[in-house]
């Protein structure tokens, strides 16, 4: 069986765009989808999630669900990625072209074809008096919500007639984008999806969004935003200095926030348990059964846990990734040897608390620490009951550090607890149980940690 280091991209099938949904997207772009064909009103809507959430995805669904909707009012779709083409010097040039090619697609009339012919001609017109004089200002370094007006009246002091044509350019442009938006068969909206903007140079990024807010202001024109905030508003703050408010200046531009949730379901971890073939490499079923053997399955349900609870640790990249790192150290173990329960708890320290992580060594305070921390994740996740993966995660460290032959006096005292009467009698008898018979395999702290070692040695390029 090949080893996978990672996750396929999600397919987005033609006329069903939900198949392989299994974060519950649907209703959330179902509503909003209902709120911009319910609304005339040219708007700004930004998906907003950390990197690794899951935007574009969201996005290329979103999409593909408009492309194929059917009725009275339909959509006419684009999609820009900003951060694969921030190597023009122009954003402008790129908005326009977009938007004309995908809109060549569209089955419209021959009216509507000679409206878009129209549209591409403005925009280049428009393209080639704006440009010197918007390049020019955007290699100073300087803009904000008024700059096409101010550098507009900086033209007029210098000739009259250069700004006329400018601002009747402007003017024609939109009228024409109007009239063609007007002519689709069947569709009154354009819905403009711009991805990755967080991730484009910071003066791509703020022209991108002028040139949004002062030229495609027109009914029935409506733009998707990919970003994460945080990072679009550093990226704001480069421009203008630390002390920029960047998101009131973001709020000029941007009508609408929609945060991704993180919520993660039990078939989205089973699906990527399944691709590192974790299933398989434990034997919990074969290739080829129709068999679900995660589907109950408590490592499943306890990542489940874990990555929620911690969320901020755990995007939906960084939930793969914790996946993946278990499927290689899983590897690493003698099939008869493997314990999922300690290696995914030990795993999560690296994710939620990589400091303490990098200081867990062999030394008189490991043990404690390690086992705090272990126990921190179990109680956090599930305050109510000490679930038995971690209470095989608690044996399973005493019996490394037992046959490592080291903090005895420490190791003896913790041996007593398991007879400890505030534990029912059947938590002291898994304990027990659990620890003798991880202390017949006769593996050590030292020989598992570098296990763990060599992973983090181990880069994966996404």
């Amino acid at each position: 069986m090949s080893l996978k280091l990672k996750k396929n991209p999600i397919d987005i099938p033609e006329g069903d765009p939900f198949r392989n949904d299994m974060l519950e997207r649907k209703q959330g772009i179902e509503n909003l989808t209902n709120l911009i064909l319910n609304s005339t009103d040219p708007f700004v809507l930004a998906v907003n999630g950390e990197w690794g959430s899951g935007k574009t995805t969201f996005l290329n669904m979103w999409k593909a669900y408009l492309d194929g909707l059917e009725g009275e009012i339909k959509t006419a779709t684009a999609y820009f990625s900003a951060w694969e083409n921030d190597y023009e010097k122009d954003a402008l040039v790129g908005m326009i072209n977009e938007l004309s090619v995908c809109l060549e697609n569209e089955d419209a009339k021959h009216e509507t074809q000679s409206k878009l012919q129209k549209f591409h001609e403005s925009g280049k017109n428009l393209f080639k008096l704006m440009a010197p004089s918007i390049i020019g200002l955007a290699t100073g370094g300087i803009f904000n919500s008024e700059s096409i007006g101010k550098a507009l009246e900086d033209f007029a002091d210098k000739s009259f007639d250069e700004y006329r044509r400018i601002k009747e350019s402007v003017q024609g442009f939109k009228d024409r984008l109007k009239e063609f938006v007007e002519s689709l068969d069947g569709s009154r909206r354009v819905v403009f999806f711009i991805d990755e903007l967080d991730r484009c140079k910071p003066l791509y990024s703020v022209q991108l969004l002028e040139y949004m807010k002062h030229f495609f202001d027109v009914p029935g024109v409506v733009f998707i935003l990919g970003i994460n905030l945080k990072e679009l508003v550093h990226s704001i703050k480069c421009i203008y200095g630390a002390d920029f408010d960047g998101e009131k200046y973001l709020s000029r531009f941007i009508d609408i926030h929609f945060n991704l949730n993180h919520k993660k379901s039990i078939e989205y971890i089973e699906s990527i348990y399944r691709h590192f073939g974790v299933d398989r490499e434990l034997g919990l079923g074969t290739e080829n059964s129709n068999e679900n053997p995660l589907e109950s399955s408590e490592i499943v349900v306890t990542t489940k846990r874990i990555v929620e609870h911690y969320h901020k640790h755990f995007q939906l990249r960084g939930t793969e990734g914790f996946i993946r790192d278990q499927s290689l150290v899983l590897r690493m173990f003698e099939e008869n040897r493997r314990n999922l329960f300690f290696i995914s708890c030990f795993l999560a320290i690296k994710y939620i608390d990589p400091q303490s992580y990098k200081d867990i060594h062999l030394n008189e305070s490991v043990y404690e620490k390690a086992k705090k921390i272990i126990e921190g994740i179990g109680f956090e996740v599930d305050p109510s009951l000490r679930a038995d993966a971690f209470i095989e995660t608690d044996s399973f460290l005493l019996a490394l550090f037992k046959n490592s032959g080291i903090q005895q006096e420490v190791l003896r005292k913790e041996e007593g607890t398991m007879r400890d009467q505030q534990e029912s009698d059947r938590t002291q008898e898994l304990r027990y149980d659990l620890y003798s018979r991880y202390r017949s395999w006769g593996l050590d702290y030292w020989s598992v940690k570098r296990k763990f070692d060599l992973v983090d040695q181990i880069q994966i390029l996404d």
